[in-house]
């Protein structure tokens, strides 16, 4: 591996994780939309839904690592055809759940 490659991977390391403190910078934005009286209780409707959802995002979460699993332990009989990405041939759980 030369440093090409590490460069090449640590910039995508950093622009996920710029993405992920972009989408936070934003909730937080509209968490401070509270204090206006025409969107206060709107923020506040939207905080409850989030908190009513959290049950069901928990067994969606739960149910999604099963499948991605399931075909990640299927598609280890599989030979890799000329062409096609190698995602399951790397033997990397985190790219099969991608």
């Amino acid at each position: 591996m030369y440093m090409g490659d590490m460069f090449d991977q640590s910039l995508h390391l950093i622009r996920y994780l710029n993405a992920v403190a972009s989408f936070f910078i934003w909730l937080k934005f509209l968490y401070f939309f509270r204090i206006f009286r025409n969107f206060g209780h709107l923020i506040s409707t939207i905080m409850e839904v989030i908190n009513d959802m959290r049950v069901f995002m928990m067994i969606l979460t739960l149910s999604l690592f099963a499948f991605s699993g399931t075909f990640f332990i299927l598609a280890q009989n599989n030979e890799p055809k000329e062409g096609d990405e190698e995602i399951f041939a790397k033997g990397s759980y985190i790219m099969a759940f991608m």
